[in-house]
């Protein structure tokens, strides 16, 4: 019991420190963490690994997605505005190339009929 209330109390201290902290020395509160951990894994090798396991899962989303979110978001939402309207841009060039071609493509079908009325009425 002792060695799991001195565990909890240890975890305890370092994630509310770390969120208080800046990143490098949370990033440095994370190293001396595993440290003290492997010390400990001497004694609990499974309770070890199960802790190491919960603090790099939390730190990863606690640096990475509180620092990449926030910048990614306004560069996300940019470029996907960029792309989204040259992507109109595009579509809508195409549909009236598109349309341009079934004009001419139906005035050559019309073409088509009338010279093969003519012809079916100068025959008969």
């Amino acid at each position: 019991m002792s060695l799991i209330s001195s565990l909890n109390m240890s975890l305890n201290i370092s994630l509310n420190m770390s969120l208080n902290m800046s990143l490098i020395r949370s990033l440095n509160m994370s190293v001396n963490m595993s440290l003290n951990m492997s010390l400990i894994s001497s004694l609990n090798m499974s309770l070890n690994i199960r802790l190491n396991i919960s603090l790099n899962i939390s730190l990863n989303m606690n640096l990475i997605s509180s620092l990449n979110m926030s910048l990614n978001m306004s560069l996300n939402i940019s470029l996907n505005m960029n792309l989204i309207s040259s992507l109109n841009i595009n579509l809508c060039t195409t549909l009236v190339r598109d349309f341009a071609n079934l004009q001419k493509f139906c005035t050559f079908v019309m073409f088509i009929l009338c010279f093969y009325e003519i012809l079916v009425h100068v025959n008969f």
